[in-house]
């Protein structure tokens, strides 16, 4: 019988491998700390923790539980974050999970290991709180369950929609017919917009910085700290509006205002048009806000525009934010990556040219490989720290894993999440659990960059 420990980030994100795999120490306090939760958690359920030895992963403690039923097999899952000095920090969160006669018994809200009760409940050892069911706030925010995320795949909902939405072709975006594909495209996205809207309570205004035209979104009175956010769409398609999907968690979670620049097009307005508005409004902010009370952000290709506005920034001396946080970021117009030829993204294909031309048009005779076009080619000395995710099946997901090797190369400090069958931004259908638990993950980490 074993109990052991298994580092695991929300039951099913993937964390950064590479760096857990360089990072094998489990320091002196953090396994006493990790072996007193244990024994807390042994206590109330009568489980012997033994000290056999330590297994392959740091910290694995061995043990067995023997009760007046027969034996039980105990497992129980420690995180020790943030993944920024992976093993080290706090808070240690655990879940226990015995099984007797190869039946799951969770253990209950009482505290008492019932056979009949299932993920949806939760404990809480002194403070120390299980991993429970995704359970919005008031402000969307909760941890996901595996009832809901299975550990060794994904959810039900994710495999509908897949189930329901097949690759289809889409539209080149022309002179000729932008607008009208751009109307399209926020009409399609209309419901998801009105569903965030009635979820998170916050307000839209529009305004202007520095003479650019920008879109608001406020989530409290907070008035001290600021998100600069880049949308998504190809450089050809997109808009604050569309993206209040995105924004409205990390607005709410804030409890103030992200920023989002109505930034030009392509291909009307090809490189560098949208990359010169970015840096314009990024310093404007800086004269309203220490570089510290700053996080910027984008999605897609509002990624790469956040990581272009960051180069530029830093090569003009300009002070960088407190973070920079990326969801599937565009980094590569090249499309060399590994999951450019594996094709599999079902939001986003690579197959019929159309993306190809899509940034053709936009860099508009840049060399590919300028990193202010491709940043995958930028050197990322002096970067804040940087949180990005994407997922197995995201055509981008090549760009996101080479700009976070590239970064930890360059000493940024570098969270990567991959989860497990996801496609391009997939935060976008917050009818998926993983979707919910990737925008609250990303929001609470940029809560946490600002003081």
């Amino acid at each position: 019988m074993v109990i052991d420990t298994k580092h695991v980030v929300h039951d099913v994100v993937v964390d950064d491998l590479e760096l857990m795999a360089e990072d094998r120490r489990m320091t002196e306090l953090a396994h006493e700390r990790c072996r007193e939760l244990f024994e807390r958690v042994a206590e109330q359920h009568d489980l012997i923790i033994g000290s056999q030895g330590i297994e392959e992963l740091p910290g694995a403690i061995e043990g067995t539980h023997v009760s007046e039923h027969g034996p039980k097999v105990a497992h129980v899952d420690a995180m020790l974050i943030e993944d920024r000095q992976p093993l080290l920090h706090e808070p240690v969160v655990v879940r226990l999970v015995a099984s007797r006669d190869h039946q799951r018994i969770d253990p209950g809200a009482s505290g008492e290991i019932d056979p009949h009760l299932g993920d949806e409940n939760a404990l809480n050892i002194e403070g120390h709180e299980f991993l429970r069911p995704h359970r919005t706030n008031g402000n969307g925010y909760g941890m996901q369950s595996p009832a809901e995320i299975p550990r060794t795949s994904i959810s039900a909902e994710a495999r509908s929609w897949l189930a329901a939405n097949p690759v289809t072709p889409r539209e080149e975006v022309t002179l000729e017919n932008a607008e009208q594909i751009r109307a399209a495209t926020r009409e399609g996205y209309a419901p998801a917009m009105a569903a965030a809207r009635a979820e998170f309570d916050i307000r839209e205004i529009d305004t202007e910085i520095a003479g650019v035209a920008c879109s608001e979104i406020i989530g409290g009175d907070r008035t001290d700290v600021v998100v600069l956010y880049f949308f998504g769409g190809g450089h050809v398609v997109g808009s604050p509006e569309e993206d209040i999907v995105i924004t409205a968690p990390i607005a709410a979670a804030l409890g103030g205002r992200v920023v989002a620049p109505r930034y030009p097009l392509s291909p009307e307005s090809p490189f560098p048009a949208a990359s010169d508005v970015a840096v314009t409004v990024y310093r404007a902010l800086l004269d309203s806000f220490p570089a510290d009370r700053i996080v910027v952000a984008g999605e897609s290709a509002g990624g790469n525009l956040a990581l272009s506005t960051m180069l530029r920034a830093r090569d003009d001396g300009l002070d960088m934010p407190a973070g920079l946080a990326l969801f599937s970021p565009w980094g590569d117009l090249g499309y060399t990556g590994d999951s450019h030829l594996a094709d599999r993204d079902p939001a986003l294909p690579m197959s019929d040219g159309v993306l190809q031309r899509m940034a053709d048009s936009y860099r508009c005779g840049r060399a590919v490989d300028d990193p202010l076009v491709s940043p995958i080619h930028g050197n990322f000395a002096d970067f804040p720290p940087t949180f990005i995710t994407s997922g197995t099946r995201d055509l981008l997901l090549s760009d996101a894993v080479r700009i976070a090797r590239s970064m930890r190369t360059d000493g940024v400090d570098i969270s990567l999440r991959v989860w497990e069958g996801m496609w391009h931004v997939f935060e976008f259908y917050r009818e998926l659990p993983e979707a919910r638990a990737s925008a609250s993950e990303v929001a609470t980490w940029i809560t946490d960059q600002l003081p």
